[in-house]
This record gives C-alpha cells, sequence and structure tokens, in this order.
C-alpha cells in the first residue's frame, strides 16, 4: 500500500486535475472521479481520497472518515489507509486550530484506539502514511491568488517526516536515510536514488553559516537533514525578504542546478546544520542518464516558484531586459509577474510557464501558440504583448500590465451590474471577440476571470491560452475537454467542431452572470456541468431583469442556443456599446482589501 512507485508524474498530475477542479467549482463527486479513472491503482484512489478530505475541510465543508467508509467501503476495508484518514482528519483539524482530542479519535475509532494512541501522543512517531498525506497537500496544494506575506504567513518550522525508502536505508547510516526521507527523493526511481547517493557527501555548518549565497554559482544540491536554516533575498535596494525558515528534511539549491543560473538566495544556518551535498557535475551526469531526474526537480521548483504565503526568490531578480517586481498570481499552468523593462522603465507583466509543464511536449506547444497568436493582436481591448523569451529553464510571454481587477471580482463584490455597466462591459468584450474572430481565432475561453477591468475602465479580454486557428473547424475534435465548463457551449463538452458560435455562447453564460450576479450553470460536480450543458435549452430571462431592454434578452436567447446553428449573434451591433466604464463607478466598487487579479492561463482537462 505504502509502495513510493505510485508517486510518479502521472499521479502527480491526476492530482493536480483534481485540485484544479476543487479551486474552480469546490471538491468534485469523488465517487464519480474514481469511477471516471477506473485503471489507478490502490495507493492512487487513496490519494485522490486523501485530497478530496483536505479539500473539503480547509474549504470549510469537512468530511467526517465515517462518511468515506460509507461510500468507500472497499477503500477504507484497508486497517491501514483507514488510519491514515483518520490521522489526516486529526492533522487537519489541528492545522484549522480546532484542539481536537486523542480520546474522541480513539471512542470514534475503537479497533485503533491502540495505533492512535501510540501515534498521537508523540507526533514524532508519525508513520509513512502520515507523512505521504501531509507531503501531498503541501507539494500539490493550488493555494489562493494575490496573498501578501506576513510574519504570520510565513512556514513553520516543521519536525523531520520520515518517507518511502526510510527503512532500507537505515543499513546506510543516518546520512542515507536522510536523503531518503527527502519529498523530492521520494518521488524518484529507487534505483536512481541509491546512485545520487553514491556521489553525495556529508557536511556540517555552525549557525550563521552561509549554505548558500545568493549570486553565486550553483556548485551543489544539499538535502538538509539537521537543523534549522533561514531562506532569504536581497533586492536591488539591499533590503532583505525573508522566503522561509525551516528544519524539514528537504532539497537545497535545486534552482541553480536546473536553470544553470546563479543561485537566487541565501541559505543560513540557525542552529547548526548537518547536510548532504551532491556536486553539480555529479548531479549533471546522472541527469544525462536518467532524464526523470530533471522532469522531477521542475515539478519541485514548481511548487516553490508563484508562492502567494512567502516571498518569491525571483522577486527583484533581472531576466532578459526585465526586472521582476512582485507575483501577481499563479495557476496550474503558469506564474504571472509584475515586472519593468530596465531599458524604458515601463510596467509590463511577464508570463511564466509552470516549471512542471517544461516537458510536457503538448503543454509547450499550447504555450507557445498561445504567444504566436497574441503577438499579432493590436486592439484597445485586448493585451499587447511584446515578445517571449527563455530564461529560468522555461519560458515568459512579455504583456501589457493591467492594473485593475477581473470581472469575476467585480460581480463578487456588487452582484448584478445596471444596464449602463453591462453594456459597456459586453460591448467592449464583443467588440474585442469579434477583432479575435476576424483574425481567424477562436478564443474557447470566455468567462469572467478572464476580462480584466482597468482602473481606467477600459476591459481587457485576456488568456489565449485555449485559442486555436478557425482553417480546420473539425480540427478541434480532441480526446479530452477543454475548457471551463460552467462557461463550455454544448460542443464544446462532446469534442464537437469549435466555431465562433463556440464563444458566442460562453459571452452568454458571462452577459446571464453580469445581469444576475449568478452563474447560469451552477452545478457543483463536473459530470453534473456537462450534462447540464448538453441538455440545456434557453429560458426567457425577461422576468429575472424586467429593467434590461428588450433587445438584451434577445441577444442572450440567440447566444444560449443549444444548437450552434441557432446562435444569431452580431458582435458589431454590442460594439456599439464599447464606452469605458465611469471611474466614479469603479470606486465605489472597488474593494482595496481585494487581493490582486488573476490574469492565469486557466485549462481543465477532464481526461489526459
Amino acid at each position: 500500500m505504502s509502495d513510493p512507485s505510485t508517486n510518479d508524474l502521472t499521479t502527480q498530475r491526476l492530482l493536480r486535475r483534481y485540485i484544479d477542479l476543487c479551486d474552480e467549482f469546490g471538491p468534485p463527486d469523488v465517487l464519480m472521479f474514481l469511477a471516471d479513472e477506473p485503471d489507478l491503482s490502490f495507493r492512487q484512489r487513496a490519494d485522490v481520497v486523501l485530497i478530496d478530505q483536505s479539500c473539503r475541510w480547509m474549504s470549510g465543508a469537512g468530511v467526517a472518515v465515517e462518511e468515506y467508509i460509507e461510500y468507500l467501503p472497499d477503500l477504507l476495508a484497508d486497517d491501514r489507509f483507514r488510519l491514515e484518514m483518520v490521522l489526516s482528519e486529526y492533522r487537519l483539524l489541528e492545522e484549522m486550530g480546532r484542539s481536537p482530542r486523542s480520546e474522541d479519535f480513539q471512542h470514534r475509532f475503537p479497533d485503533l484506539a491502540d495505533s492512535l494512541l501510540a501515534l498521537l501522543d508523540d507526533a514524532r512517531k508519525e508513520p509513512l502514511f502520515l507523512s505521504r498525506a501531509r507531503l501531498i497537500r503541501d507539494v500539490m496544494a493550488r493555494v489562493e491568488l494575490g496573498s501578501t506575506l506576513s510574519s504570520t504567513q510565513m512556514e513553520p518550522v516543521e519536525p523531520d517526516l520520515t518517507l518511502p525508502f526510510a527503512e532500507k536505508a537505515e543499513e546506510r547510516g543516518s546520512s542515507g536515510t536522510a536523503a531518503l526521507r527527502c519529498e523530492f527523493f521520494s518521488t524518484l526511481p529507487q534505483h536512481v536514488v541509491h546512485l545520487l547517493e553514491t556521489y553525495m557527501h556529508d557536511a556540517d555548518f555552525a549557525a550563521g553559516e552561509y549554505l548558500m549565497r545568493q549570486g553565486d554559482e550553483g556548485d551543489a544540491l544539499m538535502v538538509l537533514h539537521q537543523g534549522t536554516v533561514e531562506v532569504s533575498t536581497v533586492n536591488e535596494q539591499g533590503e532583505r525578504n525573508l522566503i522561509t525558515r525551516t528544519s524539514r528534511v528537504q532539497v537545497l539549491g535545486e534552482m541553480a542546478l536546473l536553470t544553470r543560473e546563479r543561485r537566487s538566495a541565501d541559505v543560513v544556518a540557525v542552529t547548526p546544520v548537518k547536510v548532504l551535498v551532491l556536486p553539480a557535475q555529479r548531479f549533471h551526469e546522472v541527469a544525462a542518464e536518467h532524464p526523470i531526474l530533471c522532469e522531477v526537480l521542475t515539478m519541485l521548483v514548481a511548487t516553490r516558484l508563484g508562492r502567494p504565503d512567502r516571498e518569491d526568490v525571483l522577486s527583484g531578480k533581472k531576466l532578459d531586459r526585465y526586472v521582476i517586481r512582485r507575483r501577481l498570481g499563479r495557476g496550474g499552468m503558469s506564474v504571472v509577474y509584475a515586472a519593468c523593462d530596465a531599458e524604458t522603465n515601463h510596467n509590463i507583466a511577464l508570463k511564466m510557464m509552470s516549471h512542471r509543464l517544461v516537458y510536457d511536449a503538448s503543454a509547450l506547444a499550447q504555450f507557445q501558440r498561445e504567444a504566436d497568436i497574441v503577438e499579432a493582436f493590436e486592439h484597445p481591448n485586448l493585451l499587447r504583448t511584446y515578445g517571449r523569451f527563455e530564461a529560468f529553464h522555461t519560458f515568459f510571454i512579455v504583456m501589457d500590465y493591467c492594473d485593475g481587477e477581473t470581472l469575476a471580482q467585480l460581480l463578487r463584490r456588487v452582484g448584478p451590474l445596471p444596464e449602463k455597466e453591462f453594456r459597456q462591459i459586453l460591448g467592449q468584450t464583443a467588440d474585442a471577440l469579434a477583432y479575435a474572430h476576424r483574425a481567424g481565432v477562436v478564443h474557447q475561453d470566455i468567462k469572467p476571470s478572464n476580462i480584466m477591468i482597468g482602473r481606467d475602465g477600459v476591459v481587457k479580454l485576456m488568456d489565449f491560452g485555449l485559442a486555436r486557428p478557425l482553417a480546420d473547424p473539425h480540427e478541434a475534435n480532441y480526446d479530452a475537454i477543454v475548457g471551463t465548463p460552467r462557461y463550455m457551449a454544448p460542443e464544446q463538452s462532446h469534442c464537437g467542431p469549435i466555431t465562433p458560435q463556440t464563444d458566442y455562447f460562453s459571452l452568454g453564460c458571462v452577459a446571464y452572470e453580469m445581469m444576475t450576479g449568478q452563474p447560469l450553470f451552477q452545478n457543483n460536480t463536473i459530470a453534473g456541468l456537462i450534462e447540464r450543458v448538453r441538455v440545456w435549452n434557453p429560458s426567457d430571462t425577461r422576468p429575472l431583469r424586467p429593467d434590461y431592454a428588450d433587445d438584451i434578452h434577445t441577444f442572450l436567447d440567440h447566444a444560449l442556443q443549444n444548437s450552434p446553428l441557432r446562435r444569431y449573434l452580431r458582435l458589431d451591433a454590442l460594439a456599439q456599446h464599447a464606452q469605458p466604464l465611469s471611474p466614479d463607478f469603479l470606486v465605489s466598487s472597488t474593494d482595496p482589501d481585494e487581493p490582486p487579479p488573476d490574469i492565469l492561463t486557466q485549462r481543465e482537462r477532464m481526461t489526459d
């Protein structure tokens, strides 16, 4: 059951997809999700359930283990996994400040009482499976966008964790054990781990001594296995920013090895520290023979960049000709940074492809295709791009920086819009969409979070990550559903031909949400959404907003037809109302505490 071979890239992508669904709609129907993945191993199914449990508790709708036992009896019949779930619930309650009591859990699960008593009385006796549950949440969890680091949000010091292979490493001594306890090594094939160990040596550092210095060459990778370190960066003004303070068993210095750039941060011993050192030359020799080493390392880098709960090591760095100021947001496919052109002093945004996709050929092609498409655009309601470049072992798109908020954020604050603002936003969006269609491009992902409203009232249609040319509409018969199900046209949900009418339907969904303040489709499971869209037939919207002019209701009736052949729509007519929103309206509706907007590409794939 604890075979670490299941904790591979396929499993990580599976868990990432599940977490993406949680982010977009809330926790999906785990039974249906597992039913759609009949070839999963026991460990993979167990990991999905662990993520489901975590997502539900963190969203405020926790589900007790007893319910999982009722609905997943075959999976929870395994005593070891049942104990894992119970301990995970206990730990989640602790993390939420609920102060769970050991005796309550022993009473709820009398058959596990002895094990619970032994394990909960001493946190350092955590078994493999509890550590695995925490590791999955730590490595795979999607975090909220736009948070600001505060002293209470910095990563706490955590005890050492026991991860896969630790028992087999005991024969090789404490150093070997430390390497195998590290989350990075736990995702590698065992023979690769053993090979790396043969090239490692021990090193000790006194309190206050530098393990690594920002700006130095990346001459080694280290594995912290005893003591506490602080990781920090120094910006151009000489100000020091704390990234994290940790005593966890983990890899240090991976970014410099992977990117072949200089060290991006200082690492200083807070207490006496012991590490394992893997020289860079040896790392690259093993990586040349076993490419999975770099693949796994990119996954580790992806978890450490773009996190809103801590400072980002790229902040203040100069990549190409751009100095990164701060992180704007992070999504499944990319991280977006606010930056400044060092030559022109022009504020721009850098969209960085997530390191976890560097070795995914289809994702790379999609990212480059987006750059190809948007570089040719020149329209006041589309973000202008200024090129692309490769750096830090990934790819960047340079685009306009839009200071404002998304339509999704606006609707969360003000609810249904007055008719005037409805027409202004819809008109500007329709104007941008008509331009894209004339250029032979279908957007495929029109939704409120992809519509930006600047402080000047100008609307920008963003995120052409799923866009495709119109040359051959039948080319869109993918083997996977792509897009955002809540705003998909029916033909998208069954991989049908993609045409401009596909965007019409999504635009109608956005318009309905602006008019009512609620999404048109409110199902909370993927299957429910897709089925609802598949059998959709529009109803008269006039009773919902009788104060709106009749032509708006006629537009919605045409845009939201189930068949694309019946979606009669003139974008140019809608664009006649394309005017910036009033500054007075934006100021009155702006909440200064609202987090920065999400300007990321989001892609929900239902199947691999």
